[in-house]
């Protein structure tokens, strides 16, 4: 019976909702579209014994509703051998961005030395890593490829 009461009470909230039919709050939905990547620098924190991936990042809600607070993660493969691409296991939280908004940000990804090595690599960025935004199109939340060079650490 509670339950039932429940479901009675949420539909007719929902269909009481002045201005928003729900029809609407099925279709006003985020779209989030990483719209820029820009490198900034590659270096290394040699007291850490961390790669350090400095980029420009601009992530653009060109949906119709707010995205709720979101996770922009980094991804690399190497140029040779398998191309398996990794998971940066730094991320940055993302504010929800309202419709028309852009989430700009010069970010830093920090990666471990022995997780990483020297050489050429593909980079990019995935918006909303998580899924958790509901969105009108998923397909866009993936940066184009950027090419970078890991420096060699510098002898002692």
């Amino acid at each position: 019976m509670n339950r039932l009461l429940l479901l009675y009470f949420s539909v007719f909230f929902l269909v009481a909702s002045p201005g928003i039919s729900p029809a609407q709050s099925r279709t006003v939905q985020a779209d989030l579209r990483v719209e820029e990547l820009s490198l900034v620098s590659v270096t290394r924190d040699a007291i850490k014994k961390m790669v350090c991936i400095q980029v420009l990042i601009r992530v653009k809600n060109i949906g119709q509703g707010p995205s709720g607070e979101y996770q922009i993660a980094g991804y690399y493969s190497s140029t040779t051998g398998s191309h398996k691409e990794s998971r940066i296991n730094d991320a940055i939280i993302a504010p929800a961005t309202a419709p028309g908004a852009s989430f700009v940000k010069v970010y830093r990804f920090m990666e471990p030395e022995n997780e990483i090595r020297n050489g050429f690599f593909e980079f990019r960025i995935k918006a909303d890593d998580r899924n958790r935004v509901i969105e009108s199109d998923e397909t866009n939340n993936y940066s184009t490829t950027i090419r970078l060079e890991i420096p060699q650490e510098k002898s002692k």
